[in-house]
């Protein structure tokens, strides 16, 4: 039964004791179905490989930091392009309004979450955050792809959005189409044609 089962994926004690009818194929495991390990293997310190002195300490709060700044940022995208595919429909049923307002709301929510995670962050002085900053030259949370998706898909026009370096969504004639594709609310995007318009912040 679905009740037994998210018991047992609740508890790795309860999971072992699977029930005789149940088959080994069926079973689902909280590590396994979150990947816990290879999730937990993706915080790796610059400073512990090319640190004079080892791993700095709050490096891998700086890492776990924006690594959740990512998912979440992948959250919204995934409840933005389910809001504005049904947005695009020619006939918008009411009851979809429901879903639509409760996806709207979760996305208000996580923002909240991530304008609270900054106090976390902000544990961290400038000078704890020097001890490693080199380390990560050229990198700059301005880079994040999702980021800027994000700023395409809330509407944030062109001339508003935040600059790094040179570098903007406009940088070439792909870009361009890019940007109209978005704002179209094609969810379905080419990686390659959205790595291009990064290629500049990268070097």
């Amino acid at each position: 039964p679905r009740g037994d089962l998210l018991r047992r994926m609740s508890c790795p004690l309860l999971a072992s004791g699977s029930s005789a009818e149940e088959s080994k194929s069926d079973e689902v495991h909280y590590q396994d179905y979150l990947k816990v390990p290879e999730l937990l293997s993706l915080q790796q310190p610059r400073s512990a490989l090319l640190g004079e002195n080892g791993a700095v300490h709050d490096e891998h709060l700086f890492i776990v930091i924006h690594q959740v700044y990512e998912l979440w940022f992948k959250q919204i995208l995934h409840e933005l392009d389910s809001v504005m595919g049904l947005l695009s429909t020619k006939v918008l049923h009411e009851n979809l309004m429901l879903v639509i307002n409760s996806r709207v709301t979760r996305i208000t929510l996580i923002l909240k979450i991530l304008v609270e995670q900054i106090k976390v962050l902000e544990s961290m002085t400038p000078t704890d955050f020097l001890e490693f900053r080199d380390l990560l030259v050229p990198a700059s949370g301005f880079q994040s792809l999702q980021f800027r998706l994000l700023e395409v898909k809330l509407g944030v026009k062109e001339e508003n959005r935040i600059n790094y370096g040179s570098a903007t969504f406009r940088c070439c004639q792909k870009c361009a189409e890019l940007c109209w594709v978005l704002g179209c609310g094609v969810t379905e995007l080419d990686q390659e044609l959205v790595a291009c318009c990064f290629t500049s912040m990268r070097n």
